[in-house]
């Protein structure tokens, strides 16, 4: 049995955090296991991805309404006795699998209510929907990994003082505010030279707090590590706006 009710809404940032020295693949054997505490932490960590994908694919439909209950039966079917996690192999990439139990859960609500090819855009193909909807969902996996390793990235630099702080701030004033480096670099009466130097370190303070999550999250190692992290940097840029 799946015991108590899943809570997939509102999924606070303690919860989906993979804690430290635990990868994804150690979190999901506990939550096969049973264990309560990893359940959460699971549903927590792939609850958006999920809702993300569901509403690409419900929100022009008459299944709209039914997004919560489905994000639901997603990690029911996943969590279930003898479920869906059963047949995850940690020798292959998660995300693929999540999404595939997803895909699956959605079409059983369209077969259910009968409409098994209305809810598609008119006009759109089929194929051109499914890529759609895969990016969405790579997408927001590629936002949480993101989001994530910037967190990650805070908390070294406040162990770490005042130097690695001040290049978190270059990243909030370039990224979030939009500033240049030249605009910084007038904004902290500093020559700019110096500031792109400043900005090379903190663009590699990020990337090392990014293996990390990313390492986490799926145990790859080396040469599968950088790739997932290249991975995540492309479907971002590529869907930017």
């Amino acid at each position: 049995m799946v015991g108590a009710p899943l809570r997939t809404r509102r999924a606070t940032t303690t919860v989906g955090r993979v804690a430290e020295h635990e990868t994804s693949w150690t979190m999901i054997d506990a939550a096969r296991d049973g264990d309560a505490a990893a359940r959460e932490r699971f549903v927590g960590a792939y609850a958006s991805v999920v809702r993300s994908y569901l509403v690409a694919r419900w929100s022009r439909s008459r299944l709209a309404h039914e997004i919560d209950d489905a994000v639901q039966d997603v990690f029911v079917d996943c969590l279930r006795e003898r479920g869906a996690l059963l047949r995850s192999d940690p020798a292959r990439p998660f995300r693929p699998f999540l999404y595939g139990v997803t895909r699956t859960v959605a079409l059983r609500y369209e077969q259910r209510a009968g409409r098994a090819d209305g809810v598609e855009p008119a006009g759109e193909e089929h194929e051109a929907r499914e890529t759609r909807l895969s990016v969405a969902f790579d997408r927001e996996f590629a936002v949480q990994i993101m989001r994530e390793a910037t967190q990650l990235q805070r908390e070294r630099a406040r162990e770490a003082g005042a130097l690695r702080q001040r290049r978190v701030e270059l990243l909030d004033l370039r990224f979030q505010r939009g500033l240049s480096i030249a605009d910084i670099a007038a904004l902290w009466n500093e020559d700019a030279a110096r500031v792109h130097h400043v900005y090379a370190d903190a663009r590699e303070d990020f990337r090392d707090a990014l293996r990390e999550v990313v390492k986490q999250r799926s145990g790859a190692q080396s040469a599968d590590l950088e790739r997932e992290c290249a991975w995540m940097l492309e479907v971002l840029n590529r869907t930017k706006g």
